[in-house]
């Protein structure tokens, strides 16, 4: 809605959008730009809950209305795997993840923790905290 305008959602009849609040408190900083704040409060705080709500709503609006078909998937980002497959889970439908960054990226992620318990990350001294210019 931002990138596109409060019409951009119309002109799609065969697909519904709905918003979930992402928990974080409104200001007037834009605060979803903010992606580390961003997932934690998705993650962590409501969204689950929330979420489940949305798909109990839709499944609802399919038992009384004959155009809305009921849940069958949910398809999500990969970083959102913990809510959406529990989600998923709950009321019976498959999950899926759809992973758009670059498989170097994805596996960088994958490891992560493991570089951490070995000590490997995050990068310590001075050398790798900051950055040298050449003229």
């Amino acid at each position: 809605l931002k990138s596109l305008g409060p019409d951009s959602q119309y002109g799609l009849p065969d697909f519904r959008f709905e918003a979930i609040p992402d928990g974080i408190p409104d200001s007037d900083e834009d605060a979803t730009q903010n992606l580390t704040l961003l997932c934690d409060s998705i993650l962590k705080h409501t969204f689950l809950a929330t979420f489940r709500d949305l798909l109990t709503k839709l499944n609802d609006d399919a038992k009384t209305t004959s155009n809305n078909p009921p849940v069958t998937c949910i398809v999500s980002d990969g970083f959102m795997s913990p809510v959406t497959v529990t989600a998923a889970q709950d009321i019976g439908v498959p999950s899926v993840q759809f992973y758009t960054i670059a498989a170097c990226a994805f596996m960088g992620f994958l490891q992560f923790r493991a570089l951490v318990e070995k000590g490997l990350a995050p990068l310590k001294g001075e050398i790798y905290t900051t950055i040298e210019t050449t003229a």
